[in-house]
């Protein structure tokens, strides 16, 4: 996919910094159009981690109408935020902004996040619990699978499991145990 700032609608990237582009894209459905979640820090205009939302086009191979969301909390990270479509409100575009405690987000007309639900959820893990996959119904659950990595593990260990939401309240109300797929080390898994 082409990464030009002038066919995504953004200002020109800061070239100094040290993750460039758009990674950990997210693709999904809205609105009977093919969009896209990533994480950018050159393209953020404030050196940090940021969510961009924006159209995944498959014609012309390139990421348009892509939007900068910033922070609620000026966060210094923002990172795998999780599209979330519901079969029961499909009109919302929800994400899913944190596990523990269960926080799930819209955006509002000027493209802030917006909290709307919150779920004081603990899993019995010490890291945090990260993306990955979108969101899908399956068997009247929603099931994501997500992941979290060891801090100052050599090579770095990821785990993953899958989260089950309420259909009603979208509340996480069991996981699977941990695992991993084929070794330990970095496991990227998106969906």
């Amino acid at each position: 996919m082409l990464e030009n700032a002038e066919s995504m609608g953004l200002p020109e990237p800061d070239p100094e910094e040290m993750f460039q582009g758009i990674e950990d894209i997210r693709l999904f459905v809205w609105q009977d159009r093919l969009k896209f979640a990533a994480t950018t820090v050159n393209f953020s205009g404030c050196a940090r981690s940021r969510i961009v939302i924006g159209d995944y086009d498959t014609t012309s191979l390139s990421l348009k109408n892509v939007k900068v969301i910033p922070s609620p909390t000026d966060a210094f990270k923002e990172k795998n935020w999780i599209p979330f479509v519901s079969q029961t409100e499909p009109e919302k575009l929800y994400f899913v902004y944190t596990w523990s405690p269960f926080q799930l987000a819209t955006l509002n007309e000027k493209s802030e996040l917006c909290i709307e639900r919150i779920h004081d959820v603990k899993f019995p893990y010490l890291e945090e619990i990260r993306g990955s996959s979108n969101v899908v119904f399956h068997r009247d659950m929603y099931v994501a699978l997500v992941h979290l990595s060891v801090e100052d593990s050599l090579p770095k260990q990821y785990y993953h499991m899958l989260v089950w939401l309420d259909k009603e309240t979208y509340r996480p109300v069991k996981h699977s145990s941990l695992f991993r797929f084929d070794q330990f080390g970095a496991e990227f898994c998106l969906s």
